[in-house]
């Protein structure tokens, strides 16, 4: 598993032939773990369910995951229900929006909680900030164990500043020897049974970055200009004092 520390991001833009978002370099906190591709399938199912069917597809993916896959997050564990839960609080909305609002408050609190005990066993597992190139469309990393182009990834990942926690799915679309350090491989992950509400995380968490990444570079430029001046203006100051003696 990839390892670093935490730090910022350097925004990039570049044409990659897996898909068409932008990406950023960034670190952040990833696990990641193989899943067979019925556990794909059936968080797929559940993703796309009606409200009414939604709850018990996610039984279902839960208890294939819980069944055949040792290593099962809690958080995990509780995105399970989630999307299932979010398509209930719509139509809750629809008809009652006071008592749907309410609703959403006391379940993003319950988010917070889950995320912050997410994030101490996290610390747990000793998974540490890896550097990553991140999309709204995948993910690359490098990492000491080789995956085949196909293969299905479980990923958790911790956004920062703002501890976003991000679940869900990935395909292997490359896994390559890095040239140079031949004990790495570098993985290229496309996602997978992924909610739009979550992609849309982190397209904020992109913007946000890209946002902080230009405000900093122009705050560099307007720091530079002003010591340029100042030190113009002494200059100017030590030829007038200078012509002064004379």
């Amino acid at each position: 598993m990839p390892t670093g520390e935490q730090g910022g991001a350097d925004v990039t833009r570049r044409n990659d032939d897996d898909n068409h978002y932008f990406w950023i370099r960034d670190r952040i906190v990833l696990a990641y773990h193989p899943v067979d591709s019925e556990v794909v399938r059936l968080a797929h199912e559940a993703l796309h369910a009606p409200p009414t069917e939604a709850a018990e597809q996610s039984k279902h993916h839960f208890a294939y995951l819980a069944q055949h896959h040792d290593v099962i997050s809690l958080s995990h564990a509780l995105q399970a229900f989630e999307q299932p839960l979010c398509k209930l609080l719509k139509r809750v909305r629809e008809h009652l929006p006071e008592v749907g609002e309410g609703l959403e408050v006391l379940n993003r609190k319950l988010n917070l909680l889950a995320n912050v005990v997410a994030a101490q066993q996290n610390h747990r597992l000793h998974q540490h900030a890896a550097r990553v190139e991140i999309s709204a469309g995948g993910i690359q990393f490098r990492g000491r164990r080789q995956f085949n182009v196909g293969d299905h990834l479980q990923l958790e990942m911790t956004l920062f500043p703002g501890y976003t926690m991000i679940r869900s799915y990935g395909r292997v679309l490359r896994c390559q020897q890095d040239p140079k350090d031949p004990a790495c491989f570098r993985t290229a992950v496309e996602y997978e049974a992924m909610a739009e509400e979550t992609r849309d995380l982190i397209v904020e968490h992109l913007f946000r970055k890209q946002s902080d990444e230009l405000r900093e570079r122009r705050e560099q430029r307007e720091a530079e200009a002003d010591r340029e001046a100042a030190r113009g203006a002494s200059s100017c100051n030590d030829v007038i004092e200078s012509k002064t003696e004379q």
